[in-house]
């Protein structure tokens, strides 16, 4: 059984890796994941820094409008989460971690991805002409960038080798319903017959026609995904196929709420008042 004495003892194992010391986890993350590690860097390399002052941005009271600041500024908000751990773990030091509830995550890779995407497109934080093409630009953008974001944090998890890993990992990302025990099976397929790298390109294909409202992939969409991905044709068998299939298709159980309500109100938040259409 592991228990919340087991996580304050690996948080403070490794607190000093980091800077961000009473963040859950952020140097033990920052040590044993190694994709976590390389998103913190790449960050760090374009000037990221980061902020626990409570109401920078108003992050914690709507964290969806804040983007725009979090890139202008290159300052990623995070909560000082480990407090109401050390507490805990003073008066029950064997509380079994499946009963901790209702401490609040950290995304801070999730917007540090943001960063990078946003440097790498060399796109602005805002909207900056009303006119269709800009609008139509923005979006593109915007819909590129969370699909990389989401496809960074949820990849990242291949790596969380143990309970005590994948806890402080959840307590850093969101996984959209992508942790469950066939999906880490089916990542870890792919990641065997196409390459670790071939891996996450598929998944953030996916994750980008989901962005674009596909209602999901079959057979033809799965050979422009090959071809995107440059990954070498080869005569694969139905139950290959069936597979890929089930794996690009499980991003789709993300709830839609997201890419319709939250999705509409980002962007009309942006300045875009009309439908873009099709």
């Amino acid at each position: 059984m592991n228990t919340i004495a087991d996580i304050i003892n690996e948080h403070n194992k490794f607190r000093n890796k980091t800077s961000l010391t009473s963040a859950i986890g952020d140097g033990y993350l920052y040590v044993n994941n190694p994709i976590y590690k390389a998103i913190r860097m790449e960050a760090l390399n374009i000037g990221a820094t980061f902020s626990s002052r409570l109401g920078i941005f108003n992050y914690q009271a709507c964290p969806n409008l804040a983007l725009p600041k979090i890139l202008k500024f290159k300052k990623v908000p995070y909560l000082e989460n480990i407090t109401p751990l050390i507490i805990l773990e003073k008066i029950n030091p064997f509380l079994d971690l499946r009963d901790i509830y209702d401490i609040k995550n950290n995304n801070i890779l999730h917007e540090t991805s943001h960063l990078i995407a946003s440097k790498i497109m060399n796109k602005n934080s805002k909207l900056i002409k009303d006119t269709l093409i800009c609008q139509k630009d923005y979006v593109l953008a915007s819909l590129i960038s969370e699909s990389y974001a989401t496809a960074n944090e949820t990849f990242g998890q291949i790596l969380s080798c143990d309970k005590i890993h994948m806890w402080i990992y959840k307590k850093n990302v969101k996984l959209y319903g992508c942790d469950r025990k066939r999906y880490l099976n089916l990542i870890h397929i792919i990641s065997d017959n196409y390459g670790f790298k071939n891996c996450y390109k598929i998944m953030l294909l996916s994750f980008l026609y989901w962005n674009f409202f596909f209602n999901s992939i079959n057979k033809f969409e799965l050979e422009k995904i090959f071809l995107l991905c440059e990954i070498k044709k080869t005569k694969k068998r139905q139950s290959e196929n069936n597979i890929l299939l089930e794996f690009c298709n499980f991003h789709f159980n993300i709830h839609s709420f997201f890419r319709r309500e939250v999705t509409d109100f980002y962007f009309k938040a942006a300045g875009i008042l009309t439908p873009l259409g099709k």
